[in-house]
């Protein structure tokens, strides 16, 4: 074995710490097949130092300029990891030049489309029938079938909830005043009873629930998400800028090993951070998911495609903006998915990338660019280099700390300072402003897009509080449909031009699944009873519907058999309803059944 003595430079293709020498010395591993220049220091057993800085050579100069202790001067060349890093002092040239696309929608006429509008344009309507299919298969025996109606109905009382929020859940249906509030009385209001309601809750399904899956547990909460994902890029162009994030379901009940969620998470940093992982992809302009991926453990998660040769967080960034692929389109990662391989691969299939690193730092110069950028806030050090013909920038920016950044696009030209809340010794609000390049600017901006998305369904929307449940895949549920009506709510203020609440839009949103849709727009959704709608009759009085009860105030509840389908579909269904001018034999079926019963007495009157 060659020893070496401390404090010496040399020249070696790899350096180990041989504990079995008494004299602390180094030695040879030429098996690991790179070079690098470093000091002998004193080190315990299990520790080896790697240095990969420039070539080595026999000349004391290009030694001199190699060694991470001297610290490489502008112009310097460097290896990471057999990447050639070149320092400069400005990048003017921006690779991005192509694919300024602007968010739009497929559809037409934004202006005048209400909130149940966009929240269908984001709901997967089209596969309605089979949810609702799949639902009536885990039905009670001998039920009455789930309706259109009953489920947007359950959909809009559950964002009712969340403007009110009361506990238990029960206390929505109380019809008694026995507090400061009047009572919710959603069954008298909405004509939807707290046992039908939790039917519906308990049956909801989006997969055939006969099907034999094996062990997937994930295959019902998966088939909402795909529907989702082949949906909304179908109905809305994004932007030129996308943003990858972190998503969480938050879920404090059982885990996999009591029979509940399969992969529950724990993120730290995260406001809920325990509970199920999606990573999600939003348009950084309007902040619109659109699509998503749940976490479903190590395991699972190594069967993705690209996730065993590529890496997770290259193979997540690649699925989830494999819709996109070849559209030049510029996509904004944070350090999870920040990396040179990241960088390399989307530009592959023709996307830009802009991102943080923080730990998956192969191939990328992390600590030689941080210890290059100057101590004054605002300053950065720069480099470039090339791999397979991708023109990658390394760039370090100081603020409270140093932030390394890796990109396929940017300028280090001025971009707009960031500028801080700071109060004075008074009291007093006064913004301090930090300089930034450009390619920081680019990052900050499009970087909070799913934070805020996030903020926006946690905090305001907050349906994971309201369906309060044991059952983990009802969470899912209640967060992916939290995601829809944000979606909406992000859409109908971006396109429309509204500058409207969340809470007014969740009201009226609630108000309008509730009553359901019709083929008339124009009918008021702010009725106090889904049934009462004004269409005159021939004798140009309005057809009304009330309750056969409100003939008998002694009487709760009064059925009788239904003219319409007895006389016309020829089957025995019994009514609690009766046309007003048409007077008390014009019994018949109310719209909140799911019947047409109503609308054929409007157009065609009373059957003889």
């Amino acid at each position: 074995m060659e020893k070496i003595s401390l404090g010496t430079r040399v020249a070696i293709r790899a350096t180990k710490f041989d504990p079995k020498d008494s004299d602390n010395s180094w030695t040879k591993q030429p098996k690991y097949g790179f070079k690098t220049w470093t000091r002998l220091k004193k080190a315990g057993p299990s520790r080896s130092r790697r240095y990969e800085l420039s070539d080595t050579s026999d000349s004391s100069s290009s030694s001199s300029s190699s060694d991470e202790d001297d610290l490489p001067t502008q112009n310097d060349t460097i290896l990471a990891h057999s990447t050639k890093w070149t320092f400069t002092e400005n990048i003017e040239n921006d690779e991005y030049k192509e694919g300024y696309y602007k968010p739009k929608l497929t559809t037409t006429d934004m202006m005048n489309m209400s909130e149940l509008d966009y929240f269908e344009l984001f709901f997967p309507t089209e596969k309605l029938n089979l949810i609702l299919r799949y639902t009536n298969l885990k039905l009670a025996q001998g039920r009455k079938p789930i309706s259109r109606q009953e489920l947007y109905k359950f959909i809009g009382m559950l964002l009712a909830m969340s403007v009110n929020t009361l506990t238990p859940r029960r206390k929505y249906w109380k019809n008694t005043d026995t507090g400061v509030f009047p009572p919710a009385a959603f069954g008298k209001r909405f004509g939807l009873g707290l046992h039908r309601f939790e039917e519906i809750m308990h049956a909801l399904s989006f997969a055939n629930p006969d099907e034999d899956v094996g062990d997937d547990k994930w295959f019902q909460p998966r088939a909402l998400v795909n529907f989702l994902n082949e949906k909304w890029p179908s109905i809305m162009t994004a932007g030129y800028k996308l943003t990858c994030d972190e998503s969480m379901f938050s879920w404090y009940g059982k885990g996999a090993h009591q029979n509940g969620m399969p992969a529950v998470i724990k993120i730290k940093r995260k406001p809920k951070g325990v509970g199920c992982e999606m990573k999600t992809l939003a348009d950084a302009q309007t902040r619109i998911m659109l699509q998503m991926e749940i976490n479903e453990g190590k395991d699972a998660m190594q069967e993705k495609r690209w996730q065993r040769e590529l890496g997770a967080g290259t193979a997540t960034t690649l699925r989830l903006t494999q819709k996109w692929h070849g559209t030049s389109r510029m996509i904004i990662g944070d350090a999870w998915f920040g990396s040179v391989k990241t960088t390399v691969e989307l530009r592959k299939r023709g996307l830009y990338f802009l991102g943080i690193v923080k730990v998956a730092t192969t191939n990328y110069p992390s600590k030689i660019i941080k210890s290059k950028c100057p101590e004054e806030k605002g300053r950065y050090a720069t480099a470039t280099a090339e791999i397979n013909n991708t023109k990658l920038i390394a760039l370090a920016w100081r603020d409270r700390k140093v932030h390394t950044f890796i990109g396929s696009c940017g300028t280090t030209i001025d971009g707009e300072p960031c500028k801080k809340r700071r109060f004075d010794e008074e009291g007093n609000l006064y913004y301090k402003s930090v300089k930034r390049p450009k390619l920081v600017q680019t990052y900050f901006d499009g970087a909070p897009a799913i934070d805020i998305h996030n903020h926006i369904r946690q905090s305001g929307l907050s349906l994971e509080t309201v369906w309060n449940t044991q059952n983990w895949e009802h969470r899912m549920y209640a967060s992916l449909f939290g995601i829809i009506e944000t979606n909406a709510f992000l859409a109908y203020n971006y396109f429309a031009s509204k500058n409207v609440d969340h809470q007014t839009f969740t009201e009226n949103l609630a108000i309008q699944l509730i009553n359901g849709p019709t083929e008339k727009r124009n009918v008021d959704r702010h009725q106090s009873l889904p049934h009462e709608l004004d269409v005159s009759n021939n004798n140009n009085d309005p057809h009304v519907l009330k309750p056969l009860s409100s003939t008998n105030p002694n009487k709760q509840r009064i059925q009788r058999k239904c003219i319409i389908c007895s006389r016309i579909k020829k089957v025995q269904q019994k009514a609690s309803y009766f046309c007003v001018p048409c007077g008390e034999r014009a019994v018949m079926c109310s719209p909140q059944t799911g019947r047409d019963c109503f609308v054929y007495h409007i157009r065609n009157g009373i059957p003889a």
